[in-house]
């Protein structure tokens, strides 16, 4: 019972925190963290590999690994559908670990698994998130790119007030399959922005990115442009000031928007050279940590 409330109160305090916050951000960790731990293979695909898995366990324990780190990805447990929860993959996982006398981190991953530089997986998030809402078109959730490419590898920041419920839904199923194993989990992170980093998916596959390329700005889906509109709206009050600012002569506020011409916006430096780039890229750069702060 010690144990589960332990757990039952990491759950809860990383539950708060993810609702205060995005991207990859460890949530809680026991006080007794050990000093020593392992990053297990992205995924397991068939039996030769949990022998080697088996083998590496072996080896680890061995060396004074303490703990084993493994992502628990969104789209693997929650593929089939909405609360459809299938732990068996993970149920195995641990068995290997606790076998081996070793500890647990799990990773909460909600973006998905593959095309990133070293990934030798494919996990997508699940696929039924991008029309669980009836009102909401996929693209709005997802990454627009200035190229007009959505990247489905995330749920995008600006999405928040719809999928916060789905990310508490599978917090809570994490809770109930393993509360009761808290004496081995020494570490409970959350990975939640593109690649489980804090950014913005700039330089991905799905604008064909190459080295060594800027990277393409992803504020183009309705609720970024909206996002940017409000920003710009409560700096300056009215159109009148905006216009003044900018040397423009918009006529509505639907008229504020990222740059059109987005390689011209860069090449011609307008980001530092005009009032509304500065605006621009102060609300771009600084969107997540304002965010953050704001909540």
């Amino acid at each position: 019972m010690k144990a589960l409330k332990r757990i039952t109160s990491l759950i809860l305090g990383f539950i708060t925190a993810v609702t205060l916050s995005l991207g990859l951000r460890e949530i809680a960790s026991s006080s007794n963290v050990k000093d020593f731990n392992a990053l297990a293979p992205l995924e397991i695909k068939n039996e030769q590999e949990w022998h080697d898995f088996r083998q590496q366990l072996a080896i680890a324990q061995k060396m004074g690994i303490d703990a084993i780190v493994t992502d628990i990805w969104w789209g693997k447990v929650e593929k089939e559908g909405d609360q459809q929860f299938n732990w068996s993959y993970y149920d195995r996982l641990l068995q290997e670990i606790e076998t081996a006398h070793l500890h647990w981190i799990p990773i909460l991953s909600f973006h998905q698994c593959g095309g990133n530089v070293g990934d030798n997986c494919d996990i997508p998030i699940p696929a039924w998130i991008w029309t669980h809402f009836p009102d909401i078109a996929p693209q709005t959730l997802q990454y627009v790119s200035e190229k007009g490419n959505a990247s489905s590898e995330v749920v995008s920041l600006w999405s928040d007030q719809w999928v916060m419920s789905e990310y508490q839904e599978f917090m809570v199923a994490f809770l109930q399959r393993y509360g009761k194993r808290a004496d081995i989990i020494d570490e409970i992170q959350i990975s939640l922005g593109s690649a489980g980093e804090l950014r913005y998916p700039a330089y991905n596959a799905h604008d064909d990115y190459e080295y060594p390329h800027r990277g393409y700005f992803q504020a183009y889906s309705q609720l970024a442009q909206v996002s940017f509109r409000n920003s710009v709206r409560d700096r300056y009050g009215n159109l009148s000031t905006i216009n003044r600012k900018w040397h423009t002569n918009l006529t509505s506020y639907t008229q504020i928007r990222p740059p059109q011409q987005a390689e011209a916006f860069v090449q011609q430096q307008d980001y530092v050279k005009t009032q509304y780039g500065r605006d621009f890229i102060d609300w771009y750069r600084n969107l997540i940590q304002r965010q953050h702060n704001a909540n």
